[in-house]
């Protein structure tokens, strides 16, 4: 029988840290233990409907298909946020500057 008490991390290659299964994502064993266990609700219900959402549609579409899509939800929404906080900058008369300009230059200070 498993257990997820015991389970220990694993060292990433690519980032050379400690890593949540096979992934390279650092992930502590409570914030498994809490997802596994439902101890926060709404977080737990959100990742396993994704997963399970995103696992439905694998079964049904091409992966391609899928990641395709999920790209072009992901474009739209960013677009829509973009244009959202135009529109709200233009009304008030605002100088926020653009909404992603942390991401820009965090993208352009790793290269």
């Amino acid at each position: 029988m498993y257990s997820f008490l015991n389970l220990e991390p694993v060292h990433c290659s690519l980032s050379g840290s400690n890593c949540c299964f096979l992934t390279c994502i650092p992930v502590s064993q409570e914030a498994v233990h809490d997802l596994v266990f439902w101890r926060d609700v709404k977080k737990t219900g959100f990742v396993f409907g994704t997963t399970l959402i995103t696992l439905l549609s694998l079964a049904a579409f091409s992966v391609i298909s899928v990641v395709s899509y999920l790209i072009l939800a992901l474009l739209s929404v960013t677009i829509s946020f973009r244009v959202y906080k135009s529109v709200i900058q233009a009304v008030q008369k605002s100088e926020e500057g653009h909404p992603f300009k942390v991401w820009y230059s965090w993208a352009l200070s790793k290269c």
